[in-house]
């Protein structure tokens, strides 16, 4: 019988050897990679919620520490600043809703959401859209009174997928 056999010298072994170890070791420095970046995403969701639950609980103190009847006035000048905006809920100005057309939240916008709601005073309620630009809808009660407080953000970083 004449079998064929692939024999490897000791040369084609050591650059089989050497091809498995580099591609092993990619695949822990891709596995890390990975790692990181799911823990610096969940770091920065975290600080993103924080600091707008900062901007919450500040709005909501200026409103609280000033009369009822100077309110709508501090609330169209934080407005203006551009970085928050408060809505008494007898305005009728709420979030717009979400039509049918439109995607589910995504993952990672839902975690921030998550976290806002948790560091927000209760009882809250928090909604994300993102038209025309990214923002939370935090609605809160000023000596009972209703009230929205919208945080704008910045792009959201993507999600980890999982």
């Amino acid at each position: 019988m004449n079998q064929k056999s692939i024999r490897f010298g000791l040369a084609q072994r050591l650059t089989l050897l050497i091809v498995g170890v580099v591609l092993v070791s990619l695949a822990i420095i891709a596995a890390g990679v990975e790692y990181k970046r799911r823990e610096y995403s969940s770091e920065y969701r975290d600080v993103q919620a924080r600091s707008a639950a900062a901007l919450v609980y500040s709005a909501r103190r200026l409103l609280i520490a000033v009369p009822p009847s100077q309110r709508r006035e501090i609330a169209r000048t934080l407005t203006a600043s551009g970085t928050v905006q408060l809505f008494p809920d007898a305005a009728r100005v709420a979030p717009p809703p979400l039509v049918a057309t439109e995607r589910p939240i995504r993952e990672d916008a839902e975690d921030l959401r998550e976290a806002i709601l948790r560091y927000a005073t209760q009882p809250a309620e928090v909604l994300y859209r993102e038209d025309p630009t990214p923002r939370f809808w935090i609605r809160q009660f000023i000596d009972g009174e209703p009230w929205w407080i919208v945080v704008l953000m910045s792009e959201l970083p993507q999600g980890s997928g999982a």
